[in-house]
């Protein structure tokens, strides 16, 4: 092997000295250089009196005006202000949230069985999820059930063999002059998550149309339409007639009939239908109702709890000042109130006082509507306090959001010129929602805070029901909330024995004592027109016997509860004679209804 300094003197040997590598190189460059560059550069090249020419040229344009250096800071001090202008704007989009529409949708859930969807010109989509619905379309079940969730405005639930048709797919309904869906045919469950004075849904029926704001309603459609209320109230509408229900009622429509109201039977709360859309209700209620009270938390940001606070009411103001025209600046006040709103929401889930709060919301609304006296203007603080109101009553519908519902009401009685809401049912409203919170009082045994409330609002009972301007349905409702209230207390009393004598007299005066109203039954000729139509149905329509036979079920699901079912079915069952094979299911109907009824 060879040794290190072997090795070193052999290098200092073949490194070459500097001016060996220069002239190395040179040799290289000579023999690589092309000659067709070499000329090609030569004539693309200016010469050298021209390219000082274009060298003067260049000098004279680079020569600063004279007076441009005394303009320059008039520049400065703009370019100044445009940026602090910016910077001002800037500042509000840190400290502020700006609210943002709800992400919520008309959507479609296939519960089971067979559900179908057809949207615009498109034909029949067997569905297997959820589907978002962004046109007028039609939802129709064979043997299955179906749950249509209509934004945070509502949900319709559907039995099997049961077809509707969805209208109005906005974010709350358009009004009166558009229903919100049509029962075409079959059975649903209606609940409602819309407050008093806002547009209610409209559901068209055959025989009449029925509005509802909140509250429960199974509406069934067949040779008759049977509606039964289940919680709160309904509005049944036919020609120019107004027929109020509260829930434990029913009527029934059909052709040219004048309807009647009857108590609902107890045992009916106990059909599987009636319970479980209840039970449905109810974790639909509370899950719309998170979610609501999540977003309204989001928006309001920065609470009155925190030291950044008053940085946020400052971009506030700013924002304010550098908001130009009299529309923009409404729209931003407005903006400002609702944050208040948010705010106070979000002091009551941390535990903290929302007073001051409302008192600035009302205090900002209560000026707009005495400044702004334009029509324009007065209908766009409607129509925020009008979404207020929706969304208060969603996120927080229970004696949590007590205070905020009575900030809103409070504003809609007394804001704008349009009369939105009347001080009488502002009341109304009120004293009904505390009747429904003593109720569950009542129910969950917390007996003490149900006497306190009681005794808080009995002085504001008979008042209200006495005065004039209370509207017809909610005095309705309110003696309804009443002797719900009385019942359950009485059987609470009689059960559990832990209702005091005090208490028990001064509720007893509003036990239902009234008798029920007459039943108006059928003639011959409408009884056997009803038979008729339904044999039609079943035997022109379809020409499967299959087909057949679940028209002919469905058609006699639909009179269960009619007055006159036993009259209906007897005529049924003689013109189906020449059929005996569907005479037979009318048969099985009739043994039926006399082992429940004892009739027939």
């Amino acid at each position: 092997m060879f040794s290190k300094a072997i090795l070193h003197s052999i290098r200092q040997f073949v490194v070459p000295v500097p001016g060996v590598e220069q002239r190395i190189w040179r040799r290289v460059a000579i023999q690589v250089s092309i000659p067709v560059l070499c000329e090609l550069r030569r004539v693309l090249e200016a010469p050298n009196g021209y390219q000082r020419s274009i060298w003067i040229r260049m000098q004279d344009q680079l020569i600063v005006p004279y007076g441009f250096f005394n303009n320059i800071r008039f520049i400065k001090w703009g370019a100044g202000m445009v940026a602090a202008v910016v910077v001002l704007k800037l500042v509000p989009a840190l400290f502020v949230v700006t609210p943002i529409a709800a992400q919520s949708r008309v959507m479609v859930f296939p519960t089971r069985g067979e559900v179908s969807v057809s949207s615009g010109d498109t034909g029949w989509l067997n569905l297997t999820k959820e589907q978002i619905l962004h046109e007028q379309s039609i939802v129709r079940t064979r043997d299955g059930e179906a749950t249509v969730i209509l934004h945070d405005d509502g949900v319709i639930r559907l039995a099997p063999y049961t077809a509707i048709e969805l209208h109005d797919l906005s974010n709350r309904p358009v009004g009166m002059d558009s229903p919100t869906l049509t029962l075409i045919h079959g059975k649903i469950w209606v609940q409602g998550l819309l407050p008093t004075h806002v547009e209610p849904l409209h559901i068209a029926m055959s025989y009449g149309d029925m509005l509802l704001h909140e509250g429960s309603v199974s509406i069934e459609e067949g040779t008759t339409v049977t509606v039964s209320v289940w919680d709160r109230r309904a509005i049944i509408l036919r020609n120019t007639d107004r027929l109020p229900l509260v829930a434990g009622e029913q009527t029934w429509l059909w052709e040219r009939n004048i309807p009647t109201v009857q108590r609902v039977a107890p045992e009916t709360a106990e059909h599987a239908w009636v319970s479980q859309n209840l039970d449905r209700d109810a974790v639909h209620r509370r899950d719309i109702a998170l979610l609501e009270r999540e977003e309204r938390i989001a928006i309001a940001g920065i609470l009155p709890t925190s030291s950044f606070y008053s940085v946020k009411r400052a971009a506030e103001d700013i924002d304010l000042l550098l908001t130009f025209g009299k529309e923009a600046k409404v729209k931003k006040q407005l903006e400002q109130a609702s944050r208040r709103l948010n705010e106070a929401a979000a002091l009551i889930v941390a535990g903290g006082e929302p007073e001051p709060l409302l008192i600035e919301y009302h205090n900002i609304l209560q000026t707009l509507g005495d400044v702004v006296s334009d029509e324009g203007f007065a209908q766009l603080i409607s129509r925020v306090l009008q979404e207020d109101t929706a969304s208060i009553a969603v996120a927080f519908p229970g004696e949590e959001g007590s205070l905020l519902r009575q900030a809103v009401l409070e504003a809609a009685a007394t804001v704008g010129s349009d009369g939105s809401m009347h001080l009488a049912e502002l009341e109304g409203v009120l004293v009904g929602d505390a009747l429904m919170a003593l109720l569950e009082y009542v129910r969950s045994g917390q007996i003490i805070a149900a006497y306190d409330g009681f005794t808080a609002i009995k002085p504001f009972i008979n008042s209200i029901l006495a005065k004039e301007d209370l509207g017809s349905d909610l005095r309705k409702e309110l003696k309804a909330f009443l002797s719900d209230f009385a019942v359950t207390l009485q059987r609470r009393r009689d059960e559990v024995g832990d209702i005091n004598t005090t208490f028990y007299n001064e509720v007893a005066a509003y036990l239902p004592v009234s008798p029920q109203p007459p039943v108006i039954h059928l003639t011959d000729d409408e009884v056997q027109n009803i038979a008729r139509s339904i044999v039609a149905r079943v035997l022109n329509t379809f020409t499967m016997r299959r087909s057949r036979e679940n028209q002919l079920f469905t058609e006699i699901r639909a009179i269960r509860g009619h007055p006159d079912r036993a009259r209906i079915l007897r005529r049924l069952y003689q013109d189906f004679g020449e059929e005996p094979w569907y005479a037979a299911y009318v048969r099985e109907e009739m043994k039926f209804l006399r082992d429940e009824q004892g009739l027939l």
